[in-house]
């Protein structure tokens, strides 16, 4: 809950067009996910590109992953979405035989 009281203290200090903007990337980037782990034709490495607010995503993973050797993209753990209050399992999907894909982390983001 901690996660929570402390998104509700930043969505507060915001303005609501801020507030909507946070909120919205939240939707955007769970769908996007959604629609990965979905796909029949799903691979070992796929690419989607999700364009998200810049300072929403500063605010999301600032202080947080590593660069990678090549130094091209972000490398990023599970605990770093934190801020994102996603659902608990908002990384996996079971079809309705529970059967399903789950993302293999550390995940790799290219700002």
């Amino acid at each position: 809950m901690k996660g929570l009281a402390t998104l509700d203290k930043f969505l507060g200090a915001l303005c609501s067009s801020c507030s909507l903007k946070f909120k919205l990337t939240k939707v955007v980037f769970s769908e996007a996910i959604l629609g990965i782990l979905k796909c029949k034709a799903f691979q070992a490495t796929y690419s989607v590109k999700i364009s998200l607010n810049h300072d929403i995503l500063r605010y999301m993973f600032n202080g947080r992953g590593k660069s990678s050797a090549d130094g091209m993209c972000m490398i990023y753990k599970e605990s770093d979405f934190k801020k994102l209050c996603l659902p608990h399992f908002w990384h996996c999907y079971l079809d309705q035989l529970g059967q399903g894909v789950s993302i293999k982390f550390p995940l790799k983001l290219k700002p």
